[in-house]
Parts: C-alpha cells; sequence; structure tokens
C-alpha cells in the first residue's frame, strides 16, 4: 500500500521529495524519474514517466574530405609517382593557362578604368566589374590549390551552412574581393605580377619535364628525321640517339627528374601565394538553443560549441543562430 500512497500525492510533493537525494536513494524502486532543466520549470502534470531519444549532436568538428579518404592504399610506389606527376603536370598546365588569361583581362580591365574615368566616370563601372573578374580568378585558383593540396589543408571556397560546422577554423576565399578594400587590390596586383609570373614558371617546368619523355620515346621509335632526336643547348649537339644512345638516355632522365623536382618547387610557391593574396583565416562559433519539456531528461547538446545554451526557445527542435559567423576573423597569414 505505501506504493499507492506515493502515487496518490500531489505532484508538487513528488518533486520535492525527489529532489531530496536522501529520499531517493530510500525509495529508489518507487521514485518517479522527474527531472527539471532549470529552476522556473513547469511541475509535472501526471505521474507517469515518459522517455524520448535525445536529440543527436555531432561534436566533431567539419573537415573537409575527397571521395576517397585513402584512395592510393594498396598501390605500388610506381603508381603514385605516375599519379602525383600526372596531377602536378595538369596543375601546371592550368595554372599556365590562368596566369596568362588573369593577366590579360585584369590588364585590360585596369586600361579601360583608367581610360574611361573621365567619361562620366564610367571607369568606376568598368573596375567594379573588373574586381568581380577577380573574385572568379580568385575561385578558380583556390580550386587548383586544392586539386593538389592535402585534405586537411583545404581552403574553403564557401563555409558550409551546417549543424556541423560549430567551432569550425581553417583557412576561406576572402569575400572581400568584390569591393573596393586593400584585400581586393592586393588580389589585383596579385594577378597582374606574382601569378604572371608564376604562370611562365609553370610552363618552363612542364615543358623540361615532358620534353624529355617524349625525345626518349620518338628516338626509340626510329625517325629519319635527326632534329627531334637531339638534345641540344646551341649550335652544337650534346648528344644524339643513334650517335650516343646511353648519354642522351642519361641526359633525357636527368632533365626529366630536374624538371619534376622544379615542377614541386613551383607548385609550393603557387599555394604560398594563393594562400597569402587570396584567403583568410576564420572560425566560427553557433548558438544552439533547444526547447526541453518538464517531462524529458535533460541531455546536454552543445558540447563543443562556443556560446551558450538557450531554453526559451519557441519549438522542440534545435535552432541555429543566424548570427553564428560574427565571429570571424580576417588573418591574412
Amino acid at each position: 500500500m505505501k506504493p499507492a500512497s506515493r502515487l496518490a500525492q500531489p505532484p508538487d510533493l513528488l518533486a520535492q521529495q525527489h529532489r531530496n537525494p536522501q529520499d531517493h536513494q530510500d525509495n529508489a524502486p518507487f521514485a518517479i524519474p522527474v527531472s527539471y532543466p532549470r529552476a522556473n520549470a513547469p511541475p509535472r502534470s501526471t505521474t507517469t514517466a515518459t522517455t524520448t531519444t535525445p536529440f543527436y549532436f555531432d561534436p566533431r568538428p567539419l573537415a573537409y574530405r575527397g571521395r576517397y579518404s585513402e584512395p592510393w592504399a594498396g598501390r605500388s610506389v610506381l603508381y603514385k609517382f605516375v599519379r602525383s606527376t600526372g596531377k602536378l603536370a595538369l596543375f601546371h598546365l592550368m595554372n599556365a593557362f590562368l596566369g596568362y588569361t588573369a593577366f590579360c583581362v585584369c590588364l585590360a580591365g585596369l586600361a579601360g578604368s583608367i581610360g574611361l574615368l573621365p567619361l562620366c566616370c564610367f571607369g568606376v563601372v568598368i573596375f567594379r566589374v573588373l574586381l568581380f573578374a577577380v573574385y572568379g580568378f580568385a575561385q578558380l585558383d583556390v580550386m587548383l590549390y586544392n586539386s593538389i593540396a592535402p585534405v586537411d589543408q583545404h581552403v574553403y571556397v564557401q563555409v558550409p551552412q551546417n549543424p556541423r560546422t560549430a567551432a569550425l577554423s581553417g583557412r576561406r576565399l576572402s569575400p572581400t574581393l568584390t569591393t573596393f578594400s586593400p584585400i581586393s587590390m592586393a588580389a589585383l596586383a596579385y594577378f597582374l605580377t606574382v601569378k604572371f609570373a608564376l604562370g611562365v614558371l609553370s610552363t618552363i617546368c612542364f615543358w623540361a619535364a615532358i620534353t624529355a619523355p617524349i625525345s626518349l620515346i620518338s628516338s626509340a621509335l626510329g625517325s629519319g628525321d635527326n632534329t627531334f632526336l637531339q638534345i641540344s643547348f646551341g649550335p652544337d649537339d650534346i648528344a644524339e640517339f643513334k650517335a650516343n644512345p646511353v648519354l642522351f638516355v642519361l641526359l633525357s632522365l636527368s632533365l626529366f627528374v630536374i624538371g619534376v623536382a622544379f615542377m614541386h618547387l613551383v607548385a609550393r610557391a603557387s599555394q604560398k601565394a594563393t594562400r597569402f593574396f587570396c584567403c583568410e583565416r576564420f572560425s566560427t562559433y553557433r548558438y544552439i538553443h533547444q526547447q526541453y519539456d518538464a517531462s524529458v531528461p535533460y541531455y546536454p547538446v552543445a558540447i563543443n560549441a562556443y556560446g551558450s545554451v538557450a531554453h526559451d526557445a519557441p519549438s522542440h527542435r534545435q535552432h541555429y543562430s543566424d548570427s553564428s559567423y560574427s565571429n570571424t576573423s580576417h588573418n591574412r597569414v
């Protein structure tokens, strides 16, 4: 009869007894699991305990991952070398094309904006369009950077808008490139000077790397034209495949190794220039709001998120504030 008498008591008295730890230990089999997430929560209206599945929140930070986490696992060393060299060759080919195109467009746009400035300030409109073109070139430059960079060093073109971006940090494409700002002026100067020079270097290392294999294959297949079967640095021939094949092969392999090493150095310099002129560091925080019912046990959901957890949201769902990126830093390092 004791359990029946306890169940007949008012909800407020049950809640007061449940808050007493000694009473909870003495009557553990008969205690009703009542939980209050806040001090001014309304009392329970029923004596039956309800259970529900807690809201799931993944505390791990969002990390950009490709299609495969380990695409070269189990592959041979030769396969890895050929694949990485092919990616570098394609990168330098596209980098040279981007450097030449951006240089021509930026030079023409800058000259047009300066020349049309006395014509009712029409040059300001041209310069505004030029800034959008600079932003587009910067997007392509970041995509080229991500194509050869490790997964943990990728640059975000846009920060993902989903709940897993709480406490996310890294590098992103600067959003102020489309406005008149010091960063946009630095990006314009970058495409007019540094990027053009890197495009020229990409062309040199690309041709230095592929000329030796092409000449070696064409020499091995044989041809009647001797101009394609010799390595020369002037009017005097250094090596010819028919006259001295061993020296020709050694020089071809040496030129290929030098070209591949030069490709790595130029790619590293291009990545550093992209990070410095087009990207910025950022960090995010996000407020997570959730309404908890008095009959549901309290489960914390904002484990690794910055900010506070509020309990006055209008619904029983998680709501993420629109001001989640107000703590974004702008460090161009």
